[in-house]
């Protein structure tokens, strides 16, 4: 028994390690670099020039000692390329060390992006006071701005809305249970004995709970400090990012398992009257026993499908990223800006689309956009379409270079005609497009080429509509 106490410890610390290492892939999406803050300003309001912009954040880093990072993005982008603008600017451009091994990123000092636009995405790392200042100069400049506020509780059990971590939780929770039920079955006859040589009931709880818990601690503790340590030969200086998640898991884990053991310890103490009886001194667990055996063959079944579902999604996103990684780097081209109630692009939107036009013409830009169909598109969708997919001819040669992509096939326009498609591609664009002509394409093959969105993927996907437009 104390053999199967000490395996339930080493898989308890396991999940530990992962759910840590879950939140430390949360927050590097949410606040990379082990920010506090993140949120979006935009200086197009502002009459200050970029010098001066720069100027002003590096005066407010210095003075309050936070750091201003600008983001090129955020969450589910593989490569973030971060400018530092106040606090501990590097001298030079650095890689960086992400918790995610497939993702990369550059941090850079201000003077090595002077022409990039001072709007986007932005993170502080520093105290409440230097972003309260920060706000109060943004607010007197005349930038607009907006934050995230993420609390400590989110950061810890946002991941277990991840697919399986539930379960898998739920999994420890029954595997401690059951040990900790089997435990005290076990020691029944000790605990008697002891009640019958003058020990009191609350001693004898008190002493079982602390031996187990003895017996818990070092597999537990060694599996987390082998967890470390392994990850600190990998990742380097991340691993003080860890240390403290870590222990106070490992800590809350601790309090919970006291509390458990301590309660169940009372539940299953042995009833003298039973010894007497000549009874099972434990008759009355029965029950109990039979619905955490059924409970736990129903979660193995039920596990079986969400594992595999789990499996196959780690497998499309595998093929996903090896597509991907065979189409030329796209960034995604926005103007204007959009804050809360603020809108102040439309005048933009003409000659954006003329200099669109005029690239495409000189087969310098490739233009993808998906547009997902509903109910609302009535003809197209009670067709089967799902996805109305819309790209230029350059983005339709790239698409087509992909290994074990799509295989284009063409569509009548006749056919697709009477569909409603040419509605749907006009709301959909910029402007309506000069050339009458657009062709019609499907995707077909066992596997689905994927093209680049705002540094994202997406994937043609779910019986797609591909429309050319010249």
């Amino acid at each position: 028994m104390k053999r199967t106490v000490q395996i339930m410890a080493v898989f308890l610390g396991i999940v530990i390690m992962g759910l840590t290492m879950l939140r430390a892939v949360q927050l590097e999406n949410m606040l990379p670099l082990n920010s506090d803050d993140v949120g979006y300003i935009n200086f197009q309001y502002s009459d200050l020039t970029n010098q001066q912009i720069d100027a002003g954040l590096a005066q407010i880093g210095q003075r309050y000692h936070v750091e201003i990072y600008q983001l090129s993005g955020t969450v589910g982008t593989r490569e973030v390329n971060i400018v530092s603008r106040g606090a501990n600017q590097p001298s030079e451009a650095q890689n960086i060390v992400w918790f995610r091994s497939n993702k990369q990123g550059v941090l850079s000092p201000v003077s090595a992006n002077p022409d990039l636009s001072r709007s986007g995405i932005y993170a502080l790392k520093g105290s409440q006071e230097a972003r309260v200042e920060l706000e109060k100069w943004l607010s007197s400049v005349g930038a607009v701005h907006t934050w995230e506020k993420f609390t400590v509780f989110q950061t810890y059990f946002l991941p277990l809305a991840y697919q399986g971590v539930v379960l898998i939780l739920v999994v420890a929770v029954v595997l401690v249970v059951s040990t900790t039920f089997a435990w005290f079955v076990r020691r029944a006859p000790s605990r008697l004995v002891r009640l019958n040589a003058g020990f009191s009931k609350s001693r004898i709880v008190r002493d079982d709970t602390l031996i187990l818990i003895g017996i818990f601690l070092p597999p537990a503790f060694l599996t987390l400090a082998i967890s470390l340590f392994i990850f600190g030969l990998v990742k380097g200086r991340l691993i003080w990012q860890l240390v403290l998640p870590v222990l106070v898991l490992f800590g809350l884990a601790l309090v919970l398992l006291a509390l458990g053991v301590t309660f169940i310890s009372f539940f299953t103490f042995p009833r003298i009257s039973d010894w007497v009886q000549r009874r099972s001194l434990l008759s009355g667990l029965s029950g109990i026993s039979s619905v955490m055996c059924t409970f736990a063959i129903l979660l193995s079944f039920i596990s079986i499908p969400l594992v595999y579902r789990a499996l196959l999604i780690a497998s499309e996103n595998t093929h996903a990223a090896e597509q991907a990684m065979q189409i030329p780097r796209y960034y995604a081209v926005s103007f204007g800006g959009i804050v809360d109630e603020y809108r102040d692009y439309e005048e933009k939107v003409e000659p954006f689309a003329n200099l669109v036009k005029k690239l495409e013409a000189d087969g310098k830009v490739a233009v993808f956009k998906k547009v997902i169909l509903d109910e609302t598109d009535v003809e197209l969708y009670d067709s089967g379409y799902r996805n109305l997919v819309i790209v230029n001819r350059k983005a339709l040669q790239d698409l087509r270079k992909v290994a074990g992509g799509c295989e284009f096939r063409a569509e009548s326009e006749e056919a697709l005609g009477a569909l409603g498609v040419s509605e749907v591609i006009n709301n959909a664009i910029l402007t309506e497009s000069t050339t009458p002509k657009l062709n019609y394409y499907v995707c077909t093959g066992d596997s689905e080429t994927i093209a680049v969105e705002n540094q994202g993927i997406f994937s043609l996907a779910n019986n797609p509509l591909i429309v050319v437009v010249p």
